[in-house]
């Protein structure tokens, strides 16, 4: 599956618009901010967000890459410091790094290592593994940025489509 392919983060010396959520609930906006910049990888291929999001298991193709707070999540309930165990099959040989949706900087993103949790900045030009999630349960998607004229107060996950007034105007024009 796809969590056992390395990807580069991609957009290595480049700034990201977005992709700046921690918490629970941002991996989507991050992968979205991330896809929608449209940036490369130095070898060519193709980003760990697009990767997520290309990603189509058991039949599901709305997969996205996690936030920090959303892969450590996954480690510390079904990887290898989860109560049961590693349930979810994350791989702990060998560079068992996976990438969030994060960036640092204009260099670095966010991976978390699957050994033990560790979460830590690398250079977003190496390749590391991709552990799509997907969204199910209780989600409002939306707007939820209330400076936007699409803001949607009942919203609990973006969905990328704020819309903003032109400079000058309000959101009536």
């Amino acid at each position: 599956g796809y969590g056992y392919n390395g990807y580069e983060w991609g957009c290595y010396e480049e700034s990201v618009n977005g992709a700046d959520g921690i918490t629970i609930g941002t991996g989507h906006q991050n992968t979205l901010d991330i896809v929608n910049q449209g940036c490369s990888t130095l070898n060519g291929g193709i980003t760990a967000a697009q990767a997520a999001f290309e990603a189509e298991i058991n039949g599901y193709s709305d997969w996205y890459l996690p936030s920090l707070f959303e892969l450590n999540e996954m480690f510390n309930s079904i990887g290898n410091t989860g109560p049961e165990g590693n349930l979810g099959g994350f791989e702990i040989s060998n560079s068992p790094y996976y990438w969030s949706s994060l960036e640092a900087n204009d260099t670095y993103s966010i991976y978390c290592g699957s050994d033990d949790g560790h979460t830590n900045g690398h250079p977003k030009d190496h390749s590391f593994r991709v552990r799509p999630i997907r969204s199910f349960g209780n989600w409002t998607m939306g707007c939820m940025d209330s400076l936007a004229c699409n803001y949607n107060p009942e919203a609990n996950m973006a969905d990328g489509s704020c819309e903003y007034a032109q400079e000058g105007y309000d959101c009536e024009g």
